[in-house]
């Protein structure tokens, strides 16, 4: 990184390239009231100061050089958007743009990064064979292209951001159970999957919350639980500062605790029979996580995998994956003709497109819903017969 915290000071640390000679500073900022960004700042105009000393103040970041600094002040964001940022950087932009100058880094090479992403087949591990990245993965690129360049006109690296605008989407489709399938799982509440599948269908809470969820947070007086945390899978490195082998010495793949999706906390109702459920649980008397491993510790994700297939097989349905369950409760709810925009506020969507998706499952009115407005005895006219052709001719 080319700045950290040391004691109560931010310290930077430059490199810079004159031909093949390397040039390094380090220094700090030596005021104890500079924040974060205001080091970045203070590291941008040294690096400036440098530049114009060597006499090469005019040349401009590839955007590989560029991609280290930006990681380095991406590393204020929540985990999983780091290690998104940090993959993304490593397995994609970077290996593409790797030596082009940043200002250059627009329109037609844009253009040409999303057409060989469309194109290209996804690793094996991912993807069906013959499966190529989709427009959401491409769209994900083009968000943090466009978050580091804008960055780099804010640090006044380059005068101007090129516009990117994102693919459309069309909404992904979905599973979910029928309301005898509902039913089956029901009449399983001896399973240890049980009462975290009850939580996704009667309150449409994601898995990676009840993971990390834990019994401070949880009210069964009132029936809410506050969802402070959530379990998200990946890597935390950081982008290297060198121009040593960046596919060295990878963290492993392991769980995370971190913010929940949308990085804000949440009050989400429970239902009676999740009520009821979770009081029967004996972790309640520990205090601690509400759905532990076997060894007190987060659950393993092969542990989880294992209950599931479990809990189906029991229950007599399909086997399907936990986020069917979230889907469930809003597919079940719009069917029962509860409102859209309180699906929405269940569900924690931050906009209606995502909550959409299940408009087709609202009960049809038909083509007469237009004479239910109002009733033609409280009109202040008799409204025309309506006539039978046969007759009329």
């Amino acid at each position: 990184m080319s700045i950290r915290k040391v004691g109560a000071f931010w310290h930077y640390d430059i490199t810079v390239h004159k031909g093949k000679k390397e040039i390094r500073r380090k220094g700090s900022t030596k005021n104890r009231k500079h924040t974060r960004n205001d080091a970045l700042l203070f590291e941008a105009s040294k690096r400036q100061q440098l530049l114009a000393d060597l006499g090469l103040s005019g040349l401009m970041p590839s955007f590989k050089q560029f991609a280290r600094r930006f990681q380095a002040y991406a590393a204020v964001n929540k985990p999983a958007e780091r290690a998104s940022k940090e993959t993304i950087l490593r397995l994609h932009l970077v290996p593409f743009f790797g030596e082009v100058p940043l200002d250059e880094v627009e329109g037609e090479k844009i253009a040409k990064y999303i057409e060989e992403k469309l194109s290209q087949l996804l690793p094996g591990k991912r993807g069906k064979a013959g499966e190529t990245y989709g427009k959401k993965s491409v769209n994900n690129h083009l968000g943090v292209l466009s978050i580091m360049l804008n960055t780099a006109v804010r640090w006044k690296v380059m005068h101007k951001a090129p516009e990117i605008k994102l693919m459309r989407l069309d909404l992904p489709p979905y599973d979910f159970l029928s309301a005898e399938e509902v039913q089956k799982v029901l009449a399983t509440p001896g399973e240890p999957a049980f009462v975290m599948a009850l939580a996704g269908l009667t309150g449409g809470y994601r898995i990676s919350e009840m993971i990390a969820l834990r019994w401070p947070n949880v009210n069964l007086v009132n029936a809410k639980i506050v969802i402070r945390e959530s379990v998200w899978r990946g890597r935390l490195r950081d982008f290297p500062g060198g121009e040593e082998d960046e596919e060295a010495v990878l963290p492993p793949i392991k769980d995370y605790v971190g913010a929940p999706k949308g990085g804000t906390t949440e009050e989400v109702p429970m239902s009676t029979m999740l009520v009821s459920a979770m009081k029967a649980l004996p972790s309640r008397f520990a205090g601690g996580l509400v759905f532990p491993g076997p060894d007190g510790e987060l659950l393993k994700r092969e542990d989880l995998h294992r209950s599931l297939t479990r809990l189906c097989k029991l229950a007599g349905i399909r086997e399907v994956t936990w986020h069917v369950f979230r889907h469930t409760f809003a597919s079940h709810l719009v069917m029962k003709g509860v409102p859209l925009k309180a699906v929405q506020q269940l569900m924690r969507h931050k906009s209606i497109t995502m909550t959409l998706r299940y408009a087709h499952l609202s009960p049809q009115v038909g083509p007469n819903a237009v004479d239910l407005l109002y009733k033609p005895d409280a009109l202040p006219f008799q409204p025309a017969q309506k006539v039978d052709e046969r007759e009329s001719g």
